[in-house]
């Protein structure tokens, strides 16, 4: 449901046009920025890109170049392109959803699994919490291949719960594709409501993110970007989910699952830096932002709030926050700059075992390096 802000509160910084001059950034570093993009078009690390920057509230930056997809047809990148946002959906989704539970009192960051979830009530599950998946430190494993055997959301229930530990819950932090999985089931148990039902109710239609979704269909699909040729599959991917697990799962994950186009996540990143809200629309509470976007857990190279990514060595502040998606997408946030970025790519086309596609860390880390200059004093 929509929330609208009361009269008291200040309606917040939407999205307009401008020029980099217009949102403070130096042309130089800007332009740097953009053939960092195009260096990594010319070299083979993805086919096309769109990317929308954005600074206090002002779009400097929205551009498309190369191609949404090679084989079986050539179609050129477009603004309003349709990625397959892959584990973007864990931020953007489901820790949003989890998060807004939290302020409802459904749940809490200290429930346990078990009091929603069938089959967690022994041993090391019993003490698996909700700020654990969050924060990766469930003592689940990373990934498994469960697509191979599972089909639907029951099998995949049954397939977690018989998972050995790959660590004792709290002990470290294990980037893990399963744990979010969970959440989902968590979320949709919670709401009595499916994921992609719940996310479209509680952001996307009160955000205005029209063309965010699950499962595109029809018009929207014909946009999308193409991702792998999927030995799996047989087929070039294009509008269906890219990661197998989530396939498996019908498209709807809380790992992945989720499209959008660069704009409507633009909409998300600035109702981030806005502590919560969007025009007349409070999606999260401020403190809620605070507490989600600051760093929770930290190892030797990566550290993670509820759902983001914390950089460690970055070229981005401390304050800033972000993720990334095995399709070559990533949205990173910086506060103290009042800045933010959307870079979308589909650099997996047509095959993950591209040895260029591997350098898309050090375009993202190249290009964000220079945003970072083009907004200092």
């Amino acid at each position: 449901m929509r929330r609208y802000l009361h009269r008291d509160e200040e309606e917040m910084e939407t999205l307009r046009p401008g020029t980099p001059s217009d949102a403070g950034l130096k042309e130089d570093y800007v332009s740097k920025a953009l053939n960092v993009l195009e260096d990594g078009l010319r070299g083979g690390v993805y086919p096309g890109f769109t990317v929308l920057v954005a600074r206090k509230g002002v779009v400097a930056i929205h551009r498309a170049d190369g191609y949404a997809q090679l084989i079986p047809e050539r179609r050129p990148m477009g603004l309003n392109t349709v990625f397959d946002l892959a584990s973007l959906t864990k931020p953007v989704c489901t820790a949003t959803l989890t998060l807004k539970m939290v302020e409802k009192g459904a749940l809490t960051l200290e429930t346990r699994v078990c009091e929603v979830l069938d089959g967690w009530d022994e041993g090391w599950r019993s003490k698996v919490t909700i700020r654990h998946l969050l924060t990766h430190t469930s003592g689940l494993p990373a990934w498994i291949p469960l697509y191979r055997k599972c089909r639907g959301k029951a099998e995949y229930l049954r397939a977690i719960n018989r998972v050995e530990k790959a660590y004792e819950p709290g002990s470290k932090t294990v980037y893990s594709d399963l744990g979010f999985m969970v959440l989902g089931f968590i979320l949709e148990e919670a709401s009595s409501s499916t994921l992609d039902t719940l996310s479209r109710r509680e952001i996307f239609k009160p955000l205005g993110m029209t063309e965010t979704c699950f499962n595109p269909a029809g018009e929207v699909k014909a946009r999308a970007a193409a991702t792998e040729k999927c030995p799996w599959r047989g087929r070039v991917v294009v509008g269906e989910v890219h990661d197998e697990n989530a396939y498996a799962l019908g498209g709807v994950a809380g790992h992945a699952g989720l499209f959008s186009t660069a704009y409507d996540l633009a909409v998300f990143c600035q109702t981030m830096l806005n502590m919560g809200v969007y025009g007349s629309v409070r999606l999260l509470e401020e403190e809620t932002v605070e507490e989600a976007t600051r760093t929770w857990v930290r190892d030797a190279d990566k550290g993670f709030g509820l759902g983001w990514m914390k950089p460690l060595t970055w070229p981005l502040s401390e304050s800033s926050y972000g993720h990334t998606g095995f399709t070559g997408t990533s949205v990173w946030i910086c506060p103290r700059l009042e800045l933010f970025a959307v870079l979308l790519t589909n650099r997996i086309h047509p095959s993950r075992r591209n040895p260029p596609c591997k350098r898309i860390s050090s375009v993202r880390t190249a290009f964000h390096r220079l945003l970072a200059k083009s907004a200092e004093g």
